[in-house]
């Protein structure tokens, strides 16, 4: 009866040691320079000024690597692992967070990940104007990515400069185009924030930086439409 006992305890202890590590996060899956990168070079197009069919076909094809790295990093699997160690703050601290005090935040982690001039502006800007802090703890619906097709757009989209590059952007272009960005922005507000979080960064930034993550996955998710 005791080694049956002992046996059973082993296995049932060894499943559930194996479990707990399988949930823990992969955290150098959050590679923040390569998508600083990706930020940076679709800053510059912005910046440039009014939109042409060229630009967003360059801004689309910058989202679609972003995409496909995200894919294979399983980032989304990831983000929620992560969320789900470190736990997000109550209501009321988020509630007594301001938003400019959010966006100071992060405005200063993006210049010390590598964030250019550029992209601090497109940072901001999307941060203000569409991305909002979540009050709980926010669901990371990790098939989103795949179910919105999001792939095959930015991919697809690579190829609008092959008709009439120079003419304007479109309302429709435009659209993919911000929804890239979103993508893009938020994703690497989540790869800084992971890192903040995990490092030596302290208490407090370690709270601003989980509200902070769940900001950048609220405007990840508005880039992929859901």
């Amino acid at each position: 009866m005791y080694r049956i006992t002992k046996t059973f305890f082993l296995l049932v202890f060894g499943v559930f040691a194996v479990q707990t590590q399988a949930q823990e996060p992969s955290t150098n899956v959050f590679d923040a320079e390569a998508y600083i990168s990706d930020l940076n070079a679709v800053a510059e197009i912005w910046m440039q000024g009014e939109l042409t069919i060229s630009d967003v076909s360059v801004i689309a094809e910058v989202g679609c690597g972003t995409v496909r790295k995200i894919l294979a990093d399983d980032l989304l699997l990831n983000t929620a692992l992560w969320l789900e160690r470190v736990g997000y703050p109550e209501t009321d601290v988020v509630q007594e967070t301001a938003i400019e005090d959010f966006v100071a935040f992060e405005i200063e982690e993006f210049r010390k990940a590598g964030a250019t001039e550029a992209a601090i502006g497109i940072v901001e800007q999307a941060l203000f104007e569409r991305a909002t802090m979540p009050l709980e703890a926010p669901f990371i619906d990790e098939d989103l990515l795949t179910e919105s097709d999001v792939e095959t757009r930015f991919c697809e989209a690579r190829i609008l400069g092959g008709t009439g590059p120079n003419a304007p952007a479109g309302e429709a272009e435009l659209f993919l185009a911000t929804a890239a960005t979103d993508v893009i922005v938020g994703v690497t507000t989540i790869t800084i924030d992971v890192l903040i979080s995990t490092g030596s960064g302290g208490l407090a930034a370690g709270v601003m930086a989980v509200i902070s993550g769940g900001a950048g996955w609220d405007l990840m998710k508005k880039g992929l439409g859901g």
